[in-house]
């Protein structure tokens, strides 16, 4: 009973990393991450997340919810509830499931942090974390994840909301950039914002 317990305090100290799976050898589960991790490598979670931010031009709470769905699904590691592993097709129908359960009647899934907060979080049954096993080895507690998927979904929305705001520099705006470099030396390219 110990042991568990001063690991733990162990990996706070040290920084909070994720435990390759092969050597973990207790049920400590580490929850805090230094790096985001992702259910994909970086650059499969970049390029679905470039192509979801550019095909949608709405972000609702139940599209950010089928942004995750869909990241559960199309994820190389195996999720494991109460002990059984499951692959991403599977995990993505329990969690679409449950998001559903009459157990949120009285407090529906209604946001995207609520379906990462309640519904990824484990089993309300034998209240053991669902966790994922990443392709490296890691083992991370799938909420982590779905959490860190969120906040990166969340930064693009932003990011995007921003620059349809920014208005775009027009040809008459450019020549005259061009005529006060002609005057004062300075790069046009110093004085437009970059372009998309």
């Amino acid at each position: 009973m110990r042991l568990p317990i001063i690991l733990g305090v162990v990996f706070l100290a040290a920084g909070c990393t994720t435990v390759p799976y092969k050597e973990l050898k207790t049920d400590v589960d580490v929850c805090f991450l230094q790096e985001p991790h992702f259910l994909s490598r970086l650059e499969a979670q970049q390029a679905r997340l470039n192509q979801f931010i550019e095909t949608n031009h709405l972000f609702t709470e139940k599209i950010k919810i089928q942004y995750l769905l869909s990241a559960v699904r199309s994820s190389e590691g195996t999720f494991i509830r109460n002990g059984t592993r499951y692959n991403g097709v599977m995990a993505a129908e329990w969690l679409k499931w449950k998001m559903h359960h009459p157990q949120y009647r009285d407090h529906p899934i209604d946001t995207a942090r609520d379906f990462v907060d309640k519904v990824s979080k484990g089993s309300n049954s034998s209240g053991i974390p669902y966790q994922t096993l990443l392709p490296d080895g890691s083992l991370v507690r799938t909420q982590v994840l779905l959490s860190h998927e969120l906040d990166a979904l969340e930064k693009a929305i932003r990011a995007k909301m921003l620059l349809s705001v920014i208005p775009q520099p027009s040809a008459e705006l450019e020549t005259g950039h061009k005529a006060i470099q002609a005057q004062d030396g300075i790069p046009v390219a110093a004085l437009l914002p970059a372009a998309r």
